[in-house]
């Protein structure tokens, strides 16, 4: 089947936990023919993935850029369909999930044919903004809010208003903009749609926008968008998966039909994740792998490492994983904590490795914490290789470890530093955790069983036509 695969800052260009996992569900189903849609920033982008044979072609969709190559459009024909598209899509400041998705097939039926860009210079879509940021506030909104509010919308969504060729079936993997071209193909062509998550985008959004410094009118804005979009998907996908029941449970909460929910864990290959024994560490040993993010909550995690030297003053943190771009501030706001904690000669930034088992076998145990998460590779490569997790309880991540670690509050150093003292301090039930860690991760969460529940999704939703074809 033709697999229009839809990915948002992840996969093919952006190496991460969710690119790992397309990576491996595109090559594991060599039999199906994907046609990937990568939303990304406005810079040009390279694979950072060297893409399987199975990956026919690839379309960068580069957000705040406008289309090239299409005309403007002639005014007195195009004027009412860009009028009506627009008012009917910022209903979603009302809540109107019906408006707001026909204005969105409205404008990407237009931008198929047309350049949008300059449609969001006029002063009728102004006025439309206006009034919808005014329906949000009850009051009349700043000029200057309206135009950070506009100049979002367009750079946002123009670059998104697209038909796409007819797949089999759309797939985008999460519930966020890389939703907005799967489904209008999904309304377009009249073919089935999933939905994957693996956090919870509308959550994430939430707590991205806490820390914005847009002023609130922005705020409110691409927030009631967000949610929209999410509730708006929940709805009309034909399968909203995740990769936890926590998030599943959430999903529902928002509007999922349960019956159309399903959850396939994500998984790894044993061969790739060995088993690294439980002979200990020379100096006791946490290891933390993963890239250098304030969701990653690593400042909790350095304080924790007072609470440990306390117990083990020779007990070491390595830090391994890279710093992305647009991040080096917040590298440096860590690196500067432990400094300040005077942990030098405990915790070290190591930087990225491969291959990353040698991350987990360079430790007794591994750590999590994070302040959102959806089912983490991490948890799962560490059990794999026989290691104990200590996690904060948050998404799937205790789905994952179930009895076979410590979970804790997030955003506690006090509780993270004792757990991992505990287990630091007793190999005897460090090495029973380890064992039965790796024992439910050969059980649970191998590639095998991720693959087997995306064919038997993908049959699920394929037509007689297409099974009959693939038989």
């Amino acid at each position: 089947m033709r697999i229009l695969f839809a990915t948002e800052g992840t996969y093919p260009s952006i190496m991460g936990g969710v690119s790992t996992w397309c990576d491996q569900l595109v090559r594991g189903l060599e039999d199906q023919e994907f046609h990937l849609v990568e939303v990304t920033g406005p810079l040009p982008t390279q694979p950072a993935y060297r893409l399987p044979r199975n990956v026919v072609d690839l379309t960068s969709v580069h957000l705040w850029t406008p289309r090239r190559g299409r005309p403007s459009g002639r005014v007195v024909r195009t004027s009412d369909r860009f009028e009506g598209g627009l008012e009917a899509l910022l209903r979603f400041a009302d809540d109107d999930l019906v408006a707001f998705g026909d204005g969105l097939l409205t404008l990407a039926r237009l931008g198929a044919q047309i350049d949008l860009w300059p449609w969001f210079e006029r002063p009728s879509t102004w006025r439309h903004v206006h009034d919808s940021m005014e329906r949000l506030l009850g009051e009349p909104p700043p000029l200057a809010e309206v135009a950070v509010g506009l100049n979002w919308l367009r750079g946002t969504l123009v670059p998104l208003m697209d038909v796409p060729p007819r797949p089999d079936q759309a797939h985008t993997t999460s519930n966020g903009l890389s939703a907005i071209p799967a489904w209008i193909a999904a309304k377009e062509h009249s073919i089935p749609l999933m939905l994957t998550e693996h956090g919870l985008y509308l959550r994430e959004r939430y707590l991205s926008l806490s820390s914005e410094d847009n002023p609130p009118a922005v705020k409110l804005l691409r927030s009631r968008f967000y949610r929209a979009l999410a509730q708006l998907m929940y709805a009309e996908a034909d399968l909203v998966v995740s990769v936890s029941e926590f998030n599943r449970a959430w999903q529902i909460q928002l509007g999922a039909p349960v019956e159309r929910t399903r959850v396939v864990y994500n998984g790894v290959a044993p061969s790739a994740f060995p088993d690294g024994g439980d002979t200990p560490q020379n100096d006791p040993t946490v290891a933390w792998v993963g890239r250098i993010d304030p969701i990653k909550d690593l400042e909790t995690l350095i304080m924790s490492f007072e609470h440990v030297k306390a117990a083990s003053p020779d007990a070491r943190l390595r830090l391994f994983g890279p710093v992305p771009k647009g991040n080096e501030r917040y590298h440096a706001k860590v690196t500067g904590l432990v400094r300040d904690l005077r942990l030098q000669q405990n915790v070290s930034f190591e930087g990225p490795v491969t291959p990353a088992h040698h991350a987990y076998h360079a430790s007794d145990l591994v750590a999590l914490s994070s302040i959102s998460e959806g089912f983490p590779y991490v948890a799962i490569e560490a059990m794999m290789c026989r290691r104990p997790v200590v996690a904060t309880e948050v998404g799937g991540v205790g789905e994952a470890v179930g009895a076979f670690g410590r979970m804790v509050e997030p955003r506690n150093p006090s509780e993270m530093g004792a757990a991992l003292a505990e287990l630091l301090l007793d190999a005897p039930l460090r090495k029973e955790l380890g064992a039965g860690a790796r024992e439910r991760a050969l059980t649970l969460f191998t590639l095998d069983r991720m693959y087997s529940g995306y064919r038997r999704l993908y049959r699920e939703l394929a037509s007689p036509a297409q099974m009959a074809a693939a038989s």
